[in-house]
């Protein structure tokens, strides 16, 4: 899963037209949502015991499984953090 420090990092044709007050080209689906997930640094680290997030520069970056495994079980390992992420459109 594709995934930035900060919404307003994304491309904006993913951030919702009603953000256009924050983001003046935001040209994305209003039945999308931005979401944030924790407080820390957007930094290389663990998420839990599948899942990990892995930098590719300093505004882009990738949760994916620490280890192979069937994909099934990587977006049950992500449902299962659904209880942390927030919608954050501020």
């Amino acid at each position: 899963m594709s995934v930035a420090p900060d919404w307003r990092h994304l491309p904006s044709f993913l951030i919702p037209k009603r953000l256009n007050r924050i983001v003046l080209k935001a040209r994305g689906s209003n039945r999308q949502h931005c979401w944030r997930m924790g407080e820390g640094p957007f930094v290389d680290a663990p998420i839990n015991n599948y899942l990990q997030l892995r930098l590719d520069t300093a505004i882009h970056g990738f949760v994916e499984p620490i280890q192979s495994l069937p994909l099934s079980e990587y977006q049950t390992a992500l449902a299962a953090t659904r209880d942390q992420w927030v919608i954050d459109e501020t």
